[in-house]
């Protein structure tokens, strides 16, 4: 008798680019983006950014680190690849060699991109609603210059309670 004890997980790549093109035709007006961050959640980031680049025409991945966005890149040439770690000393290399946008989610991170800025490349902002992790909270958005604000392409937040669409704290 054989008694198995790791657990197997199977992922059948059709349904998972099903699941993509489902999410990207109902986001509207909505930027659809895959998250592939820690090798796609064990999937392989690279085999998983080619499939749905090639396939999806998705144009918009994130990953948690510069490393793993120099990895995506090679599979998705021409994407947009935001780093939710944000950039730092350590990074810098493959942030510059890759093309990559950090999501800055503090003011200690917008001075280091400030003094390190790359060309072509407008970072996103990260702003606290509620999960308590990352990003600015109110008063320290009140606190930036006007000329801190034109630093960045757009807006991301993680909501607290986003999978509940009437729960207060969204509103909130």
């Amino acid at each position: 008798m054989s008694i198995l004890t790791r657990p197997i997980l199977e992922i059948n790549l059709d349904n998972l680019l099903d699941n993509y093109l489902t999410l990207k035709k109902i986001s509207g007006k909505a930027i659809a983006a895959a998250v592939v961050k820690d090798d796609a959640y064990g999937l392989g980031a690279k085999k998983i950014a080619k499939l749905l680049y090639d396939k999806a025409k998705c144009r918009h991945f994130f990953v948690a680190h510069g490393v793993e966005g120099k990895e995506v890149r090679e599979a998705a040439p021409d994407a947009f690849i935001y780093v939710l770690q944000g950039i730092g000393e350590d990074s810098l290399a493959e942030f510059s060699e890759a093309q990559l946008i950090p999501v800055i989610s503090s003011k200690e991170q917008l001075a280091f991109w400030k003094e390190h800025r790359i060309a072509g490349i407008k970072p996103i902002v990260n702003i606290e609603t509620g999960l308590n992790r990352l990003g600015f909270r109110e008063y320290e958005l009140s606190e930036l210059e006007e000329s801190d604000r034109k630093e960045f392409s757009f807006v991301m937040s993680h909501l607290a309670c986003g999978d509940e669409k009437d729960h207060f704290m969204n509103a909130h």
